[in-house]
Order: structure tokens, then C-alpha cells, then sequence
């Protein structure tokens, strides 16, 4: 034998044994150590999440173990709709799972000029047919759905809970001596927070599970969290999103603060793929993050409302937020109904939480208290100390389909100017019209400018094209002499290739139309505010819903109170229950802006491109027809202020034509070599060259 193998035999004999070794006294150590981690509860913040909530029970049955359930589910009321109330919240609960019935708000109503207030909770409910005749199911959200003890579960969801006082439900276990084993409490409360930041869309859930009996308990603990928030009755496409909040530990291991998805993901993305009777899929840890976290809150918004579920803070005294994976180590999604093979999705959706496994002595108690923050997606409430240090603020974001790219503090500005005009004006609809006007302002020079390069450029190219045309012909059959030609051409005559650039500062609006489109659409401010101070529904005793409401369509002449949706190929889906005359004024003025900005066609191929321009402008105001009529509202002033803004220049080219200043142009400042402009420029030369080396009648061929 070689030395290298006496050597390689024993080391490989060696790392053998020692990987034996290891393994046995793995298997010893967590023998040891297992009923140990047995014994962590559900409330010490700091330990990891376990990989699953159903274990093999340690412990053995109760022997004769029974729920005493109440005679009758008994309804309970907490807070108020009337404008005294300390609240804002109206709750109704009931004793089937001690779940919540609805969640109204006080301060909001469903519907515009109603009077019906809005609910942001209610009973989830699936039917088998989109007329809703055949039941499916029923499911109370925030409603206990079964408790596991010592490996025997307990449906809780479909048992009638004892009423004992106001807001408060109970059931309790029994044995086979009919002794209680377990009692478990669910106390609901409005959380009134403090003086200075008075928290009023809070309800707090209070549930202790106590263990009454002699022996020890093994406690898995499910419930349902918020269900659906209400969808919004027209709109093409279900907006509603799933948001998580958590603890990034590897950006930010002090836990200082909470972070959401940069993109929210909508309903759809989790409910799509589900089965009729299928378990609730998990959602938490999320497959989107790839970094250590832990999750602080879960929260399902609509376009104006959020429905938030996280624990309990009190952050005026510095008390940092603590995990909800904490306490209930599985989040989950559940679709209630079937969904149908075509037209809407009338399925519902319920968030369920099950807690991790909870070891009881006989005498002691766990707490699994949780917070329900039901209200506005609104700056003022989550600018709140205790909101704040959920991280709230982060669900205030002015995203609509491509707007994803926009600055946010563009779409903060506007609106926290919208709101200064407001102050002093106290009607949006002015306040939208005073900001065209501002913008307007602020953009005339550059809009001159360029408007008069364009002008410039247009009549240059007229000048030239008679000596254009002859270079064609004389060097029809050499493309590169030709090219070469019209270069020194372009020269000789001051015409700058790269003129058109003045079209440049014009995208500069582009920005603000972007993020005004978002914040018109999402700020809760606007929602059911009538336009210029109510005068249409003044002079109709409020049975006018003409501009009554900025957030919708201006609704002209309604025909139905709910939406008639039509779909059209290749545009989207349509709501027809009124005539909207915001979006068909505004195609007017968009075809008299493109006849009175856009100058005279020197060739047929200019002539072709203005018409494509002005259908594809004529199409704007149909993919705009339902949206908010504040919208709406601000793209005609805006139009409007441009055709006033175009008239003014044109008066000023018309001076220059006069005096014959408008072709002459001033030295241009020397560009400097490999400059922003310098390379701008050569590329422009490049791509015009590149075209007229491949000329339409080349392909033609």
C-alpha cells in the first residue's frame, strides 16, 4: 500500500466516526431538549416561528371531552353611527364563533347623497349562482374557527357563543365529570388610545384561554382574521390588495421599522388558484421576500379603506411594535364559494390565523390579543404615533397600472397643495382648476419655447424642401452622395437636425399627469365631494348626481343605481349606467387643440402622421369615460388652458413672422465635446442618416 493510502484509510475512518458521533448525540440532545421547546408560549415575542402549528400531540386525550355550547347566538353592539359618538366605528358582533357581523363607519356613507353608512367588515357570504339565491356558506370574520387540545380539535365557528356582557363571549370544555376543563374568552373593546392621538377606527380583541381543570393542556388556537373589504361597484377591474408588514432583520435587525412590498399583490394573485373546500393556503412567510423577517401586520385594502390586523401598542410609551408571527406562527388565505366559469368572481375571501402550540398547567392562562384597525387609507390617522410605528404609512401609495415608476412625493405634492387651496377655497372642484392654472404658469416658458422650436423647425423644413426635392432627383440612384447632400443642405441653411429636441421639455408634464392620475384616484379626500360647492344638487334638491362626486364618473344623466358593464374588444370593460358628458366635452376641446396647435403639413407623410395623431387622441377621452370625474375635470381645464397658452404664442410667432425674426436664430453657444447635448445630437444625426438609408420606397420594394 501506498503511504498516500495509509494516510487517506484511517482520516476516512476517522471523519466516519466522528459523523456517527454527531448524529447520535443530535438525536439524544433534542430528545432531551423537546419537551423544553414544548414549553414556549404563544407570547414570547423574541422566539423564531415554528415550520407548522400540527404536531403529534405529547400529551393524552381528556377523557369525555365536550364544548357547552349557548341556547342562542346572541347579537351585540359596540359604539355608534350618530355624529356624537366618541367613535367611529359601529361593530356588530354575534355568537356564532364570537365573530363580527359588520363594521360601519361613521363617518362615511356607501353611497353618494345617501345616507347609509359604509361598511368596511360585514358577513362573508358565497352563493352558487350570481343571482344570490343558493346559500353556500356563511363566514363571520375575526369568528373563532377551532381550538386543537391535546390533539383532539374543536370546531368553534359553527358553535353559538354565551353572551355575558357587552362585546364579551365565552364557551367552555367539560370532561367526562362534566368538570370544566378550559374556558375561553373573547372580549371586544373600541380602543380609544390617548388624549393626544385619539385612535378611532381601533377595535381590540381580547382572548384568554384558561385551563380550569387538573391536568395540563396542549393548546392549538385558529381563528379567522379580516375578511373582504368591499369592492368598488363599476370599476373595470378588482383593485383590492393583500399587503404584509414586517421586520426586514437583515436590512434592519434593531427593528426599528416596518416594511411593506414595494408592489402590493391584489386579491386575485392569492385566491385565483384555490379549490372549492380547500384548506386555507398559507400566506405567511412570504414567497416574495428572500431575506429573514418577521411579520408585524396583515392588511387588505380596497381604494380607499384598509382593514388591518396586528397586536396591540401603545406607542406613546415608546413601546415597540411586537410580531404577529409571534403568536400565530400560520397566516392563510381561504376562498369561501365556487368560482364560476365565466363573468365575476363572486367567491369571498377570509384570512384565518393559527397559532403555534401552546402548553397550559392546570390554573394558568395564555393571551392572544390582537387589534383590528378598520378605516380610511388616510395620511391624518396613520400620521398617529401608534400608527406610525406600525409602519401604516406605507399603505398610502399612488399606483394605478403603469404609474408604478412615479415619484410619490410628486403625487404628495399635489395633493398637499390641492389641500392648502382647499383650506381657503373649500371646494376640490376650484382647487383642481386653480392647480391647471398654476401648472400652467409654471410650464408657459417652457411650453413657448417649445412651441416656437416646433414652429421654427416646420417652416425651415417648408423653406428647404424645393431644393430638397431637386437633390432627389438629381442623386435618385446614389443614396450616399444624397444623404451627403442633404447634410450640407441642412448646414448651409441653419437647419438643425436634431430642432425637434424643443419637443423635449413638454415630457416634462408627463410626471404630473402620472402621479395626478394616481392621487386623484386614491385620495380619500376626494371621495363623495360634490363639485363647485354642490350647485347641481342645490338646484335639484339633491336628486341630481351631476358632478356629486369627484372620486366617480360625473354621472350627467344616470339611468341605473347600479353598474351596467359592457365589454368591448381590445378596449376594457365599460360601465353604461349613465351618460358621463366630462369625457365627451373633453374630446371636443382635444380635437380643437390639435387643429389649432399643430401647423399646416408640408408633405404627405406629415399629413399621415397628424392623423394618426388626432385618432389616437380622440381615444384618450374613451379610455377615460369612467374614470373620476376630478380627473376628468383637470385634463379639459388643462386642455383648455393650453389652447389659451398655444393662442398666446402663436400671437408671438405671428409678431416674428412680421418683423421676420422667427427664422433667425441666435449663435448657438458652443457645445462642449462629449457633453449630455453633444452626444444627444450625434445621436440624433445617426438615426436620421440610418433612415434615409433605408427610404420607404426601398421597403416598398
Amino acid at each position: 500500500m501506498t503511504p498516500r493510502y495509509r494516510i487517506v484509510g484511517p482520516l476516512f475512518s476517522l471523519v466516519l466516526a466522528i459523523a456517527l458521533s454527531w448524529s447520535l448525540c443530535t438525536v439524544l440532545w433534542a430528545q432531551t431538549t423537546s419537551g423544553k421547546a414544548a414549553q414556549d408560549t404563544a407570547s414570547t415575542a423574541s422566539s423564531a416561528p415554528a415550520s407548522t402549528a400540527t404536531v403529534e400531540p405529547a400529551l393524552p386525550p381528556v377523557p369525555g371531552l365536550r364544548l357547552l355550547p349557548a341556547l342562542t347566538a346572541q347579537v351585540s353592539t359596540l359604539g355608534s353611527t350618530e355624529p356624537s359618538a366618541a367613535h367611529e366605528l359601529e361593530v356588530e358582533l354575534t355568537g356564532w364563533g364570537a365573530g363580527i357581523r359588520r363594521i360601519q363607519l361613521a363617518d362615511y356613507a356607501n353611497a353618494v347623497l345617501g345616507k347609509e353608512r359604509y361598511e368596511v367588515q360585514s358577513t362573508l357570504e358565497a352563493f352558487a349562482d350570481a343571482n344570490r339565491t343558493q346559500l353556500l356558506a356563511r363566514v363571520y370574520p375575526y369568528a373563532a374557527r377551532a381550538v386543537t387540545i391535546n390533539g383532539e380539535r374543536f370546531d368553534l365557528q359553527t358553535v353559538k357563543w354565551q353572551l355575558t356582557e357587552p362585546g364579551c363571549y365565552e364557551v367552555t370544555f367539560i370532561d367526562a365529570a362534566n368538570k370544566p376543563v378550559l374556558r375561553i374568552t373573547r372580549r371586544y373593546s373600541l380602543d380609544s388610545g390617548s388624549s393626544k392621538d385619539p385612535l378611532k377606527y381601533e377595535l381590540l380583541c381580547q382572548q384568554r384561554l384558561t385551563n380550569l381543570g387538573s391536568l395540563p393542556l396542549r393548546l392549538v388556537w385558529e381563528q379567522n382574521a379580516q375578511g373582504d373589504t368591499p369592492s368598488e361597484a363599476g370599476a373595470p377591474s378588482d383593485m383590492r390588495s393583500i399587503v404584509h408588514g414586517y421586520y426586514d432583520l437583515a436590512y434592519n435587525p434593531s427593528r426599528q421599522y416596518v416594511y411593506t412590498n414595494k408592489t402590493f399583490q391584489t386579491r386575485h394573485e392569492f385566491i385565483d388558484h384555490l379549490q372549492p373546500g380547500s384548506p386555507a393556503e398559507p400566506m405567511w412567510p412570504s414567497s416574495k421576500l428572500t431575506v429573514p423577517s418577521e411579520l408585524v401586520f396583515l392588511a387588505q385594502l380596497n381604494r380607499y379603506f384598509a382593514v388591518v390586523t396586528h397586536r396591540p401598542i401603545n406607542a406613546t410609551t415608546g413601546v415597540q411594535p411586537r410580531q404577529l408571527d409571534a403568536l400565530f406562527v400560520s397566516t392563510g388565505i381561504e376562498a369561501i364559494g365556487v368560482k364560476p366559469p365565466s363573468g365575476a368572481d363572486t367567491r369571498a375571501a377570509v384570512m384565518t390565523l393559527t397559532s403555534r402550540p401552546i402548553d397550559l398547567t392546570p390554573g394558568s392562562a395564555v393571551d392572544l390579543d390582537l387589534s383590528l384597525y378598520a378605516g380610511p387609507r388616510k395620511r391624518e390617522e396613520f400620521s398617529k404615533n401608534a400608527y406610525e410605528a406600525l409602519g401604516f404609512s406605507n399603505l398610502i401609495k399612488y399606483e394605478l397600472g403603469c404609474t408604478w415608476f412615479t415619484f410619490q412625493p410628486i403625487a404628495r405634492g399635489l395633493l398637499a397643495f390641492l389641500k392648502f387651496i382647499h383650506y381657503w377655497l373649500h371646494d376640490w372642484a376650484v382647487a383642481i382648476i386653480i392647480l391647471v392654472l398654476c401648472v400652467r404658469l409654471i410650464l408657459h416658458p417652457i411650453t413657448k419655447r417649445s412651441q416656437i422650436s416646433m414652429m421654427r423647425m416646420s417652416k425651415q423644413m417648408a423653406s428647404i424642401q424645393p431644393e430638397m426635392e431637386k437633390l432627389k432627383e438629381k442623386y435618385k440612384d446614389d443614396q450616399t452622395k444624397l444623404n451627403g447632400e442633404i447634410m450640407r443642405l441642412y448646414r448651409e441653411k441653419g437647419v438643425n437636425p436634431a430642432g425637434f429636441l424643443g419637443c423635449l421639455p413638454m415630457f416634462l408634464q408627463m410626471p404630473i399627469w402620472v402621479a395626478l392620475y394616481a392621487m386623484l384616484y386614491f385620495a380619500i379626500e376626494l371621495r363623495h365631494q360634490p363639485a363647485f360647492y354642490g350647485v347641481f344638487q342645490a338646484i335639484s334638491g339633491g336628486k341630481w348626481f351631476f358632478l356629486a362626486d369627484l372620486s366617480s364618473p360625473d354621472h350627467f344623466i344616470r339611468f341605473s343605481d347600479h353598474p351596467i358593464m359592457v365589454s368591448i374588444p381590445l378596449l376594457s370593460s365599460f360601465d353604461f349606467s349613465a351618460i358621463n358628458i366630462l369625457p365627451l366635452m373633453m374630446a371636443v376641446v382635444f380635437y380643437a387643440q390639435q387643429k389649432l396647435t399643430q401647423p399646416a403639413p408640408t408633405n404627405d407623410q406629415q399629413k399621415q402622421q397628424q392623423q394618426i395623431m388626432l385618432i389616437s387622441t380622440m381615444l384618450f377621452p374613451v379610455f377615460l369615460y369612467n374614470s373620476p370625474s376630478g380627473l376628468t375635470l383637470y385634463i379639459m381645464s388643462s386642455t383648455l388652458g393650453g389652447i389659451i397658452d398655444s393662442w398666446i404664442v402663436r400671437r408671438h410667432i405671428k409678431r416674428e413672422e412680421a418683423a421676420g425674426t422667427l427664422l433667425q436664430t441666435k449663435p448657438a453657444k458652443p457645445v462642449k465635446p462629449g457633453s449630455f447635448m453633444d452626444r444627444l445630437s450625434k445621436m440624433v444625426e445617426a438615426k436620421q442618416r440610418e433612415m434615409m438609408n433605408n427610404p420607404r420606397d426601398d421597403k416598398r420594394k
